[in-house]
C-alpha cells in the first residue's frame, strides 16, 4: 500500500512510503491518532500514524477512528478471497479524497485540514 506523507495538511511531493498490509498486526487508535503496527521482519515492527484534528477532542477522536474503519476496510478489500488487486492501492491519492473516503472533518476549520500528518517509524 502506498500511503503519501502528509505535514500541516498537505501532501508533501515525490515522498511516499510503502508498506506490506499483509503483515499489519493492529491498528490503534487514541485521542488524536490512529497507529497501525506492521511487522517488517520476524524481529522489527514497523508504524505508520495518522495525526488528526478536530473541533474538540471528541472530533478529534472520531476522525482517528474513521481512519482506523478505513484502514481496516481497505486491508480486507486487498487481502479477501476475490480481491483481484493487482497494482499499488494510493491510501491517499490526494488530501480532498482521502477526506472524502474517509468522512473525517474539522468542524470550523478549513476544508479537508482533519488529516494533520502521516509519519512512518
Amino acid at each position: 500500500m502506498k500511503i503519501n506523507k502528509v505535514t500541516t495538511d498537505e501532501i508533501v511531493a515525490n515522498t511516499p512510503f510503502y508498506i506490506n498490509t499483509s503483515v499489519v498486526s493492529q491498528i490503534v487508535v487514541a485521542a488524536t491518532t490512529c497507529t497501525v503496527t506492521f511487522n517488517m521482519d520476524s524481529a522489527t515492527e514497523g508504524t505508520v500514524t495518522f495525526t488528526v484534528d478536530g473541533a474538540d477532542s471528541a472530533e478529534k477522536l472520531l476522525n482517528a477512528t474513521k481512519i482506523g474503519d478505513y484502514f481496516g476496510d481497505v486491508m480486507c478489500q486487498l487481502h479477501g478471497p476475490s480481491n483481484g488487486q493487482r497494482g499499488v492501492f494510493d491510501l491517499i491519492p490526494s488530501i480532498a479524497a482521502f477526506h472524502t473516503a474517509t468522512g473525517i472533518v474539522h468542524t470550523g476549520g478549513t476544508a479537508n485540514t482533519a488529516l494533520v500528518t502521516t509519519a512512518i517509524a
